[in-house]
């Protein structure tokens, strides 16, 4: 099961007035945060909560706006102590990125977008998993 977010705080670098971050974790696929312009260099989007939490597994689905998936992105995963782990960012052919690691502590999570479409950048449900 998919952790609570109900502690999480989500943000981005830029976002639609319409499409705020924390529609991204809001438990509806009908709903989504979005950059509201083309996607290019350096567009985040971060998820924190209080203390460390041990995770293994981020999905992003981009529900119904399906040309709205990061192009090129890249997942950093931070914890209370400042260590930073990588972890690949790749969307399948629906657009739905779901990553798989090997578990680690995390408080944070920034996933940057530097690829470039003239769609936006979407994410309907965010959610991380303890595997």
């Amino acid at each position: 099961a998919a952790l609570d977010r109900s502690d999480w705080t989500a943000s981005a670098t830029e976002s639609a007035p319409a499409d705020p971050p924390a529609y991204a974790l809001d438990g509806r696929l009908d709903t989504r945060f979005s950059t509201g312009h083309a996607q290019h260099d350096s567009q985040g989007f971060f998820v924190s909560w209080p203390g460390d939490r041990t995770i293994g597994r981020i999905r992003m689905d981009v529900g119904p706006s399906t040309g709205d998936y990061p192009r090129t992105c890249g997942i950093w995963v931070k914890d209370s102590l400042g260590a930073v782990t990588f972890v690949n960012c790749q969307a399948d052919s629906n657009g739905t990125v779901d990553v798989s690691f090997t578990p680690i502590s995390a408080q944070r999570i920034e996933v940057w977008q530097w690829g470039s479409t003239g769609w936006w950048w979407s994410i309907a449900e965010f959610n991380v998993y303890q595997q």
